[in-house]
């Protein structure tokens, strides 16, 4: 019985390294100087990527796009050379603060033409099938009592990204509010910078890891990586189920245990949140042939039902 065991475990994970391939879900973090920074060490986009690839053995392939300076209809401008142009599945969007900072200095983005482009950027990525994160401009100044010179400015550009997001659909990344929140209950000193950033605007160490932490949440929050489903002999889709009809030709025990290994990797994808593809249902049609003295029985076995249960009934190995 333990040699069956481990013949079994041991078939397992052959059959699953042979039958299945994760396809990466390629992201790409595209903003300004916050984003390009994020591509060095400690940056957020690397920590993001740690923590949605664990032992650098995950399902995402993380590209920086960030360029110092840049505004709303800078982004618009590169978005196909440096976005379209790499068919990405997802794409964050993190844009404002310069847009509202550099009014300080004439060169800032008005907030009809700022909605505007942001607008046409949205239009652009969706007709490339991009999923899509976008997030409020965070910060200029930690204070937390409003004093802050540009927080009125702050508060309404970060408006303006809640309203596109609610009117196109896409999944809204409040970073505005999740910074107030912070220094509301970090910040009792009331200080201008030095608890998510280093100068009010750009992040430290603590605010790499804080946003890192709400990206990766976000992008888990809109996309379950999907399993890329090689051809192997007998699967198919029937009916919106995915749907394997395993058939191992033999004429003694040992082939009942190998028809039910085969289905037991099917249904462990599941188990382990290997998504399935969109529009496909949780749960198998699982037929098990059995052949007996050389002679095939008409012994078809067929389930549908939720993954964990098949797992968890004995009717799969006999």
């Amino acid at each position: 019985m333990k040699k069956l065991i481990s013949f079994c475990v041991l078939l397992l994970a052959i059959i699953t390294m042979s039958f299945f391939q994760v396809k990466k879900t390629k992201v790409i973090f595209f903003g300004d100087s916050l984003t390009e920074s994020g591509m060095h060490p400690h940056g957020y986009v690397l920590l993001t990527d740690s923590l949605l690839n664990p032992g650098g053995n995950g399902q995402y392939d993380i590209v920086g796009a960030g360029v110092s300076g840049n505004k709303v209809y800078d982004l618009y401008l590169r978005l196909d050379d440096d976005v379209i142009s790499k068919s990405p599945d997802i794409v964050v969007i993190w844009i404002g603060v310069n847009d509202v900072w550099h009014k300080k200095m004439g060169t800032g983005t008005d907030a009809d033409k700022f909605e505007r482009f942001y607008r046409a950027l949205i239009k652009k990525l969706k007709v490339a099938n991009a999923k899509l994160v976008i997030c409020t401009p965070s910060t200029i100044g930690e204070k937390n009592d409003c004093t802050n010179e540009q927080d009125g400015d702050m508060n309404k550009y970060a408006g303006i990204v809640r309203k596109i997001a609610a009117d196109q659909q896409v999944e809204l990344l409040d970073l505005r509010k999740e910074f107030e929140d912070y220094e509301m209950a970090h910040n009792p000193g009331n200080v201008e910078k030095g608890i998510l950033t280093l100068d009010g605007v750009h992040l430290n160490d603590n605010g790499n890891r804080f946003v890192a932490n709400q990206m990766a949440d976000a992008i888990k929050k809109i996309h379950r990586p999907a399993l890329s489903l090689g051809t192997p002999p007998g699967f198919m889709i029937d009916n919106g189920r995915i749907c394997r009809i395993p058939v191992v030709p033999g004429n003694d025990e040992q082939t009942d245990h190998l028809n039910a290994v085969v289905v037991i990797v099917e249904i462990l994808q599941f188990e382990l949140n290997q998504v399935i593809p969109d529009g496909i249902q949780p749960s198998l049609i699982c037929r098990i042939h059995h052949s007996r003295n050389s002679e095939r029985t008409d012994k078809t076995q067929r389930f549908v039902m939720p993954a964990s249960d098949i797992v968890s009934s004995k009717r799969i190995t006999r």
